[in-house]
């Protein structure tokens, strides 16, 4: 069981890391060619060993449950069998589209449980002010955050087929989400972003702007943030400065690692009122 164990952590390790090294690649070029004040590329050398650690542990918790459901024989309660209803074509966009919209509503709650309960860990996050597609790591802790909110209700609730469908949703869905974080001048644009989130949506989650506290909380689609009135929708020329007013970035791996335990994260900003 052991070797079987560390086996397949290896190979998680090595798909994870491949999948975010083209990740990063691509909207790496993307910010060069069409750049908004990116991070100079040391900045950037500096975040790899808080990647690692996060990518270390984001293997070992989708090892783990990959085990779990393997051993218990864990089946998604509802398969939608796309081929059977659209053509091939269609269902490698909208079946991607319908996974990271339902997706996104899991997290989108994660996202406030973490602003209201867990802010040391997010905080970390948070800090980073050369914000940048690959200058975006998250506290290593958060993966566990992502497992039981959105991992565990996912794929044990839906699941896809053609079974490539949900591979592409899952890459799709981590470019995306560093996509968020990229200093580029490449945006949805105004009827764009009435759909989906883009990275001038997602700046005015990181703001330092009060007036942005607690708002655009979705990280793949607005619905859920217009349906639960925390939307904000920015002008496309508006790019406000980002960070926590009190807190630096993590300047080493180990003010990284264990800073959330040292009782040193600022408070959690104050929510705003609920447009009414």
């Amino acid at each position: 069981m052991t070797l079987t164990f560390v086996g397949a952590f290896g190979a998680t390790f090595f798909q994870i890391v491949a999948a975010l090294a083209w990740v990063f690649a691509i909207l790496w070029c993307i910010e060069r060619l069409w750049p908004n004040n990116p991070p100079p590329l040391r900045v950037q050398l500096r975040s790899l060993p808080f990647w690692a650690a996060y990518l270390l542990f984001s293997a070992l918790t989708v090892t783990a449950f990959d085990l779990v459901r393997k051993t218990f024989d864990l089946e998604p309660l509802v398969v939608i069998r796309l081929a059977n209803h659209i053509p091939a074509w269609l269902a490698y966009v909208a079946g991607p589209i319908a996974f990271m919209t339902f997706f996104d509503f899991f997290g989108y709650w994660m996202h406030r449980a973490q602003h209201k309960w867990f802010w040391a860990q997010h905080s970390v996050h948070h800090a980073i002010r050369d914000l940048s597609a690959v200058n975006s790591y998250l506290h290593w802790t958060e993966e566990a955050f992502r497992l039981l909110f959105i991992a565990i209700p996912t794929t044990l609730f839906l699941g896809l087929e053609p079974l490539g469908v949900t591979s592409v949703a899952v890459f799709l869905n981590s470019l995306h989400g560093n996509y968020l974080h990229s200093a580029s001048h490449v945006h949805f644009g105004t009827i764009g972003r009435r759909f989906f989130a883009d990275n001038r949506w997602h700046r005015i989650h990181h703001s330092m702007d009060p007036a942005h506290h607690d708002r655009n909380f979705g990280t793949a689609v607005t619905i859920w943030d217009r349906l639960f009135g925390t939307a904000y929708f920015p002008a496309n020329d508006e790019w406000p400065a980002t960070g926590v007013h009190d807190r630096p970035e993590a300047a080493t791996l180990d003010d990284y690692l264990w800073r959330p335990f040292r009782g040193t994260a600022s408070p959690a900003p104050r929510e705003l009122p609920r447009p009414r």
